[in-house]
């Protein structure tokens, strides 16, 4: 857990807009030391799934960038308040035309930048690309990280209602075949899940594959 803080968010907020490289920030920011045990775990399935590693300096620092249809407000407002001494503006709203012609209303926001996300980008980050890594999900993901890995990218395999087909689906497309297969291997590995990999659709498209999950009965 962090130390207390002797300048809260409430009192550097109450100063106005912040510039970046205010002094309040930087006094601020060195108050903050580490991520809590629930943020880190979370953070790992934040990360696999919708999140980004972004970094300013060359890899100084790093902040996560999060971004959610507004139909996820109730979600956004968790992680939000999850990452409450990480974030000091509020989301800002994004709005964009779809393939199909649709309106799309999404929500952004990120975290400041902070030597506390390194160790994330040490796990995710590869000549500037998210990667994942032999051995993450063996060493790093929990139960925690895994469930928000699913909020950002899971669903049900079968979404016909009279279905008997229970599995769940990971949505990987942003990795590569290699990174699929092995996240499968040690999700089967570490949860002892029935895992399988498949790709979404026909021809490629240039998607990747994704993780089919039934869980392994006792």
């Amino acid at each position: 857990m962090n130390s207390v803080i002797p300048m809260s968010k409430k009192e550097l907020l109450s100063h106005g807009v912040i510039s970046p490289n205010s002094n309040l920030l930087k006094i601020y920011k060195e108050q903050l030391n580490s991520l809590s045990n629930e943020q880190w775990e979370a953070s790992i399935g934040l990360i696999l799934g919708d999140a980004s590693l972004n970094t300013q300096n060359k890899g100084k620092t790093y902040r996560i960038k999060f971004e959610w249809n507004n139909k996820n407000k109730a979600y956004i407002d968790h992680v939000l308040n999850l990452f409450d001494e990480w974030i000091i503006s509020e989301p800002h709203k994004k709005i964009r035309t779809s393939p199909n012609g649709k309106e799309v209303f999404n929500w952004g926001f990120q975290t400041i930048s902070h030597q506390a996300f390194n160790p994330l980008a040490e796990l995710f980050i590869s000549n500037s690309k998210k990667t994942i890594s032999n051995g993450l999900i063996l060493n790093h993901l929990t139960s925690r990280g895994l469930a928000y890995w699913f909020m950002d990218d899971g669903g049900k395999l079968d979404y016909n209602k009279n279905s008997k087909n229970k599995s769940i689906v990971l949505n990987t497309q942003s990795f590569t075949d290699l990174e699929v297969t092995n996240l499968a291997e040690e999700l089967h590995e570490k949860f002892k899940f029935k895992t399988s990999t498949s790709c979404p659709c026909e021809g490629g498209g240039g998607l990747r594959a994704r993780v089919e999950i039934t869980k392994v009965k006792k």
